[in-house]
């Protein structure tokens, strides 16, 4: 009998001192409709603190669970002890506001996105003051976007593949500054480094300014001027016919970081290369775009660490 009472109550105890980990297939109603998401908590987290939360978007035509396998953001988190989630956009693409007869635009994903971080901070120990979002292609442009809408509620974001769309870029503003993270390729034959139509000819799917223009938006909006440095990562897969390098400006409290790649396709640095060349262009192989993404977030929180 002792071992039959002894063993729900250490559970009870273990269970109030520590989350386990575990990926959450959860869903939100938003505006009368389901939305989904997939959220992921590393294993053995004290329950009394509240942790850093990595927003992942996936791109058009894409799902939240393929970036789970597509940008392994779990790894660093066992490792780093942060909180990730990958949410669903609407018929797989998210309302970034761009203009184009293609683009099934129906709901609000800032209202969605905003409620998510709402349920996390509320329900999962994640800390409002520590909120970073990333994503790529039509996932960089809604992080572009979010950040303009709520950025009382996000610290950093970090685009890929991403620009600022032609319709609303003379109006973009972020009424306060914020670190930003831009990685392009200059190849890349969907969101073009030079600005234009979205994707392939006959596409209706909006259109971006060009990627130096975007940069040039966001220094502007940070009071940035002087570039602190640049740093070209080594070429260590010459046959990935991409090399990268680093711009970095440091703008008072925040940071913005172009990473632009030479030769570089629609794809994620270091990941896989989803599909054939002549489709996305190539995969740069000379660094890891997620540990890049999270080294830039986790500078943000030693800056804000340093501040208290």
């Amino acid at each position: 009998m002792k071992r039959a009472w002894f063993i729900p109550i250490l559970l009870a105890l273990i269970s109030s001192t520590q989350l386990f980990a575990e990926m959450i297939d959860g869903e939100l109603t938003i505006d009368n409709t389901k939305r989904t998401f997939h959220f992921y908590s590393p294993d053995n987290l004290p329950a009394d603190k509240t942790y850093p939360l990595v927003i992942v978007l996936h791109g058009g035509k894409g799902m939240g669970q393929n970036m789970v396998r597509f940008t392994k953001f779990d790894d660093l988190a066992d490792r780093d002890s942060f909180l990730v989630v990958y949410p669903d956009g609407w018929k797989r693409q998210w309302n970034d506001h761009r203009t184009g007869e293609d683009l099934p635009f129906e709901k609000d994903d800032v209202k969605f996105l905003s409620s998510l971080i709402d349920y996390l901070v509320q329900k999962h120990h994640a800390d409002s003051t520590r909120v970073f979002v990333t994503g790529i292609s039509n996932g960089a442009i809604m992080s572009l976007f979010l950040v303009q809408e709520i950025p009382q509620k996000i610290r950093a974001i970090a685009a890929v593949c991403g620009s600022i769309p032609e319709n609303y870029f003379s109006t973009y503003h972020i009424s306060k500054p914020i670190s930003v993270l831009m990685i392009n390729g200059t190849q890349d034959p969907l969101i073009h480094y030079e600005g234009g139509p979205v994707g392939k000819s006959g596409w209706e799917r909006g259109a971006t300014t060009s990627v130096d223009s975007a940069v040039q938006k966001i220094l502007a909006i940070n009071q940035c001027s002087k570039r602190d440095s640049v740093f070209r990562f080594p070429d260590i897969n010459i046959k990935d016919d991409c090399t990268a390098e680093k711009m970095i400006w440091k703008c008072g409290e925040n940071n913005v970081e172009f990473i632009k790649i030479k030769g570089g396709g629609h794809t994620w640095p270091g990941g896989l290369q989803y599909l054939p060349k002549y489709m996305i262009g190539t995969v740069c192989k000379d660094f890891n775009a997620t540990s890049e993404i999270w080294n830039f977030f986790s500078s943000q929180i030693i800056r804000s660490e340093l501040k208290q």
